[in-house]
């Protein structure tokens, strides 16, 4: 995973950290478990993981949505350029 998140365009501008994994066998070569993730601030998320395994390889998937932190936490968040509504309101008469 820490390789993945140092190397992969997609979260290499993040700096996330694997801090712990942990996987249970479920059945046949899958496991699943919870990596708790790092932030660049330092604020520790939990993420639930699915591993499947063959012996020699594994690859890991996560569920969409998994690492939505990141955009609230990045170092220059989005920022609104307009109110989506007046902030005022006229009175109708």
């Amino acid at each position: 995973m820490q390789r993945q998140f140092d190397t992969d365009g997609r979260f290499a501008p993040y700096h996330l950290q694997v801090e712990k994994v942990d996987v249970v066998k479920q059945t046949g070569n899958q496991d699943e478990g919870l990596a708790v993730i790092r932030s660049a601030k330092g604020i520790d998320h939990d993420v639930e993981v699915q591993v499947t395994a063959d012996g020699e390889n594994f690859i890991w998937k996560t569920a969409p949505g998994s690492f939505a932190f990141t955009v609230l936490e990045q170092p220059n968040p989005p920022t609104r350029t307009s109110a989506p509504w007046p902030t005022t309101v006229a009175p109708p008469w």
